[in-house]
């Protein structure tokens, strides 16, 4: 079955949902890119129906394959886009891919990070600041002085907390 029936069949059946991001999981690497390439083609036209998926491909953000990690982090900044609370807690995860080893996924994180950061600038440097690191110049573009000024205004009257995430500071270098 070739990606856009798969998406097609997915959209018309959401429990292959379930089947599709279990492939995520397959011994063999092609598989696994097959099924990441897959999701992202869904997230592309209709991120809303990975939400329930979120936590299985927030798994795979670490994966062996540069292929899988690539289309992985392309999918969730498909979804962070997305103003929902659970859209919210892929943030963390295309943040960190903007410092990943392989120079595909960092390009494919920037690109997501940057739409995040001007459709929702007030939340990437709340983000950042959480988390009290300094916003990467690729983003801190898109955000206006007074959202970081109120980001850090606000941080300071909070103790800052990351949720439990796990993000370095993005290098700057794609």
């Amino acid at each position: 079955m070739q990606t856009p029936d798969v998406v097609k069949t997915v959209l018309k059946h959401p429990r292959r949902l379930k089947e599709l991001t279990d492939m995520l999981g397959d011994i063999d690497v092609s598989m696994r890119g097959r099924a990441a390439a897959t999701l992202a083609r869904l997230a592309e036209s209709h991120p809303e129906s990975l939400i329930e998926a979120m936590p299985q491909l927030r798994e795979y953000v670490r994966d062996d394959s540069d292929y899988v990690r690539w289309h992985i982090i392309y999918a969730l900044g498909e979804m962070c886009t997305l103003v929902s609370e659970q859209a919210r807690e892929c943030r963390a995860d295309v943040f960190a891919g903007m410092d990943d080893s392989s120079r595909i996924v960092r390009m494919i994180a920037v690109k997501a990070a940057s739409r995040l950061a001007k459709n929702h600038p007030d939340d990437v440097a709340a983000f950042f600041h959480d988390i009290q690191r300094p916003i990467p110049p690729e983003l801190a573009k898109f955000i206006p002085k007074e959202s970081a000024a109120q980001a850090a205004a606000d941080g300071s009257r909070e103790k800052p907390h990351n949720g439990g995430a796990n993000v370095s500071a993005a290098s700057g270098t794609v």
